[in-house]
């Protein structure tokens, strides 16, 4: 049988990892490769954070081939008038996925040189799904949708936190993403989900798409030996603060939590680590007592050691929560909201789940002084790590249930 060949697409590369969609990707690769398949990685552009010498260290760190839909680092900027034609565009007959409205265009000619044959297999984010159609006619294997999200049901959830006429542009994403869903989504041999609460709703948003639950884990071989407790009076937040969701989530941290913490545990500090701070919530970390903005950072382990505590302070959004994961997976105490556990295994021994702000500040401040506790909870969530969340749990799924294996795609542009 001929080396059989699979195509991972991807807004960016993965490597090195400092989100939850980067370890998410590195996680399809490392599985595809489990399974036999050789990976060619065709990315939408180089990534913003990496400059020329470290984005090649990332493509020689991910072992594979790497092609490029367009070697600019930044999508180019929208007038207003073209902004108001594309969300109109969404209502009528959307032709892109809202959520990736920006992406370059000409991937199907890029796949159409890369001559692929009915064992390969093709792998893309959801926001690549609008290609979907035209791939059908020049990539003849299977074709996979990794859904990091519902993305319709993200939409919903980003529509519910704006008011007044702000609403039509998110309403509008709202339209364009179910629309494209429901098309294209059939159009793919098998669409992956993070959990059973996202597959039940990719089942409803496409019905006829076959939706495998894949779940998201990380590298085993990172995790820590063991719980580590921490410094007593820390706390951690690592987020991307340029996506909406995270940044909403640490303002009402800021805002409503934290001086409740601060309250119970005077000499209480809080470390926020992460890129692309919107300037108001940076002016509010700099303005709170105990809170320091750090920034993005090459690399968290210190950080992760040394926290007696990890936050997440989620209210809205969807997947997979990785940072909790990776907290986990070095032994550490979370405390979380419930959508920051939502498609996670969530005992309380091993995090502690808060509702409102008193709840949340509670919750964290006994934690912060409980040396002990923390250790146990630790262990606790580096168990659950090892047994549901690494990357060997995601390839057992693929291995089991997915229709990768079988050469060819069952489904077709005609289908629809």
């Amino acid at each position: 049988m001929s080396e059989r060949r699979a195509v991972v697409v991807v807004p960016e590369i993965p490597s090195p990892p400092r989100c939850g969609n980067a370890w998410r990707d590195l996680q399809q690769i490392h599985l595809l490769r489990r399974l036999g398949f050789t990976v060619h990685v065709v990315s939408a552009r180089p990534r913003w954070d990496l400059g020329e010498a470290e984005e090649a260290d990332g493509r020689a760190a991910l072992g594979a081939e790497v092609s490029y839909l367009s070697l600019a680092r930044e999508a180019p900027a929208e007038p207003p008038l073209a902004r108001l034609r594309r969300k109109a565009s969404y209502l009528i007959a959307p032709r892109v996925h809202p959520f990736g409205w920006s992406l370059p265009r000409g991937l199907s000619r890029l796949i159409a040189g890369l001559a692929g044959n009915a064992a390969d297999v093709m792998l893309m984010r959801s926001i690549f799904a609008h290609e979907i159609p035209v791939l059908r006619g020049v990539w003849p294997g299977r074709i996979v949708v990794d859904c990091h999200d519902s993305d319709v049901h993200l939409a919903g959830e980003l529509l519910a936190t704006v008011r007044g006429v702000a609403r039509l542009g998110p309403w509008a994403n709202l339209v364009g993403v179910g629309r494209i869903i429901a098309r294209c989504l059939p159009l793919a041999d098998e669409a992956w989900a993070v959990s059973r609460e996202d597959a039940a709703r990719l089942a409803r948003q496409a019905p006829r798409a076959r939706v495998l639950v894949v779940p998201s884990g990380m590298d085993r071989g990172r995790a820590a030996p063991a719980a580590q407790s921490g410094v007593d009076g820390t706390a951690l937040l690592v987020a991307n603060f340029g996506y909406g969701p995270n940044a909403r989530g640490a303002e009402w941290l800021l805002r409503t939590v934290w001086p409740a913490i601060r309250a119970q545990v005077p000499t209480a500090t809080l470390r926020c680590v992460g890129a692309r701070m919107p300037a108001t919530l940076a002016a509010l970390a700099a303005a709170t007592p105990g809170v320091q903005a750090c920034g993005a950072l090459a690399e968290i382990a210190v950080p992760l050691r040394d926290a007696g505590v990890v936050l997440a302070p989620l209210l809205e959004g969807g997947g997979t929560r990785l940072k909790i994961v990776e907290a986990w997976s070095q032994g550490k105490a979370v405390v979380t909201t419930p959508k920051g556990v939502e498609g996670l295994p969530a005992p309380a021994d091993a995090v502690l789940i808060a509702a409102g702000p008193a709840e949340f500040a509670a919750a964290t401040a006994s934690l912060m002084l409980d040396p002990a506790r923390r250790r146990v909870m630790g262990a606790r969530a580096l168990q659950l790590f090892r047994e549901h969340l690494t990357w060997e749990v995601a390839a057992r799924a693929v291995a089991e249930g997915s229709v990768i294996d079988a050469a060819g795609a069952v489904r077709s542009a005609a289908s629809s």
